[in-house]
């Protein structure tokens, strides 16, 4: 909770939607600095974000409302950035498309304005989040590895498997900036972030179908006509 607070709170609206696309769309950190502005479709009510992944594998997440704000207030203010005419969506300063590790350091900024380690969230960390709370709400594993752009299943099915309580000590190694096959402590540490950040979970009811499974994330996210 004391992250999206402080998210809520960055006067940054770039900031704001860079910290809010792991969390919401799951996202890699190298694939939120790839995304352009047209991979953001936006309409009235809904939106879907455009995701180029590993072994350029194009994906579509549904936009949750929460982040849907975020974007639409970045896109505007983005227009009277330095480099608004080129098609990266987050812009540094000097109007280039932002590195990995400028998209790195504005989320553990935030993380740690309010009050947490700067390993304690990471981008690679809210993605975990995000596969986490849904396997938690029993949606398909298919449909989650499609949504994080898994090639195995397996590495989806990590996230299903009880935390490592043998687990004393934190890893001390750098942010990831690619996806690692899936290991039991590092679903761990998504459930207690999740748990940190957004409090009792709304389980998911899992569809007899891959259509019903889709509509069942597309509801957990707010995304529903």
């Amino acid at each position: 909770m004391r992250f999206l607070r402080e998210v809520q709170k960055c006067p940054s609206p770039r900031d704001r939607a860079i910290a809010l696309v792991p969390f919401y769309a799951g996202t890699r950190i190298a694939e939120i600095t790839g995304l352009d502005v047209d991979d953001v479709r936006l309409s009235a009510r809904k939106g879907i974000l455009r995701i180029l992944g590993k072994g350029e594998k194009i994906r579509e997440i549904p936009i949750h409302p929460d982040l849907r704000s975020a974007l639409t207030d970045w896109i505007d203010e983005r227009a009277d950035w330095p480099g608004a005419n080129t098609p990266a969506l987050f812009l540094n300063q000097r109007g280039a498309r932002l590195t990995v590790r400028g998209a790195h350091d504005i989320i553990t900024t935030i993380a740690t304005t309010a009050g947490l380690e700067d390993d304690d969230i990471t981008a690679h960390i809210l993605r975990h989040t995000f596969a986490t709370r849904l396997v938690r709400g029993r949606t398909d594993l298919v449909i989650v590895a499609e949504l994080l752009g898994h090639a195995r299943l397996e590495t989806t099915r990590a996230y299903s498997r009880p935390p490592n309580k043998t687990r004393s000590t934190r890893s001390s190694s750098s942010t990831p900036t690619t996806e690692p096959a899936g290991t039991d402590s590092t679903a761990g540490e998504a459930l207690r972030c999740g748990s940190a950040l957004q409090g009792p979970q709304r389980g998911l009811q899992t569809g007899s179908s891959r259509a019903a499974g889709v509509l069942a994330v597309q509801a957990y996210l707010g995304c529903t006509p």
